[in-house]
């Protein structure tokens, strides 16, 4: 699961270098990824990023750390991923729309 995630964080961070886009969250925005895992996923770091976590508790173990998931998912999802669909759509306006209508946030 561990490996999954990282290689998952890997292939999401290649296609924004790939495509010359900044992935950076707190920079501006050159264009909308939908190509490659983006058109399964509009999240996949932020997926890779819970499933590298989740493999780490499950790894420990620690029931703790399986537990603070769900909230972090939370904040994530309701804060950092609500914030950055906010700019996009801003941004791009109704080709960002049709990605959202055509594209699960997480799978």
């Amino acid at each position: 699961m561990l490996l999954g995630g990282v290689v998952l964080l890997v292939m999401s961070m290649r296609q924004f270098t790939r495509a010359d886009i900044d992935m950076r969250p707190w920079m501006p925005t050159a264009g909308i990824m939908d190509k490659g895992l983006y058109s399964w996923t509009r999240n996949p770091m932020y997926l890779s990023f819970a499933i590298i976590y989740l493999g780490i508790a499950l790894l420990i173990p620690s029931e703790w750390a399986v537990l603070t998931l769900i909230p972090a998912l939370l904040v994530i999802r309701y804060y950092v991923i609500a914030k950055e669909e906010r700019y996009l759509e801003a941004t791009f306006g109704e080709p960002y729309v049709r990605y959202k209508a055509r594209v699960r946030r997480w799978l």
